[in-house]
């Protein structure tokens, strides 16, 4: 029975040591670049970066209690989904991983299993956004940066796992500032009312989705071509953008973009 409960107890400290290290790296990764000449010594936190590192980062809506981010940390750590040799940590409401030496398809297919895991368990909803791959520090760096980015583009894409190579002009959307987003989406959409702003946004989107095809976009909505028509219409008359013109239909695409993405932070 004394083996028995120190082995418990070395077990026990052994995790909490390997979860204070794999936090602390990923903090260390976070924290801008750090300046002058850093320390030749190895320290017990000291970490190779040269074999293939990919960065993701998971969020979830509600945002999770205090008292819960231990429960999701074990339950992550007690999953088969993720292999020991990745470090992950949760800072915040986030969860931030760092696989080694997988491939994007599997590191897809891991985040899937993760997500159906954490949802059986404890009925939290996650996203992940995965970055690219590095081969340093500075590019793990990078890749949490990316990952970030792509994490903000998945209620635009309607992602579960949105990754950063994928992410095309989403990339320039989900790379502004915030504050410069919420500006721009500001300038354009000021005089749509609050309460017609989601629907028009679904309404514009469609439009484009369907290569401008009033009559298509009418039939995926389940309306009237010409209900369709007089609220499209409505677009126009709020924010003086025309968008059967492609240049205002740009500004358009934008504005409704850069809105969607900066209210989904703010939730």
């Amino acid at each position: 029975m004394t083996e028995i409960l120190i082995k418990k107890d070395y077990l026990k400290d052994n995790l909490s040591k390997q979860r204070d290290r794999s936090r602390h790296i990923i903090i260390a990764l976070l924290a801008k670049e750090e300046s002058g000449n850093q320390p030749l010594t190895p320290t017990v936190f000291s970490y190779d970066y040269s074999p293939r590192h990919v960065a993701a980062i998971g969020s979830c809506l509600p945002t999770i209690s205090l008292n819960s981010k231990d429960d999701l940390h074990n339950l992550i750590q007690q999953s088969a989904s993720l292999n020991s040799k990745h470090i992950f940590t949760i800072l915040s409401n986030q969860i931030y991983i760092l696989f080694k030496e997988e491939t994007i398809h599997d590191i897809q297919h891991t985040l899937q299993q993760l997500i159906e895991v954490i949802y059986s368990k404890t009925k939290l909803t996650f996203r992940f956004g995965v970055g690219l791959a590095a081969e340093s520090k500075k590019d793990a760096r990078n890749s949490f940066l990316q990952a970030a980015d792509a994490l903000k583009w998945t209620p635009v894409s309607h992602q579960a796992v949105e990754l950063y190579q994928e992410m095309h002009g989403g990339i320039l959307f989900a790379g502004l500032p915030e504050e410069k987003a919420a500006h721009y989406a500001a300038k354009v959409l000021s005089g749509i009312p609050t309460d017609e702003k989601e629907e028009l946004k679904r309404l514009f989107l469609t439009y484009g989705e369907m290569n401008k095809s009033i009559e298509k976009s009418a039939q995926k909505l389940f309306l009237h071509r010409n209900t369709f028509q007089y609220k499209s219409n409505k677009i126009q008359h709020y924010t003086g953008y025309d968008p059967k013109i492609i240049n205002e239909y740009v500004v358009l695409y934008a504005a409704f973009i850069l809105d969607s993405l900066c209210h989904t932070e703010n939730r």
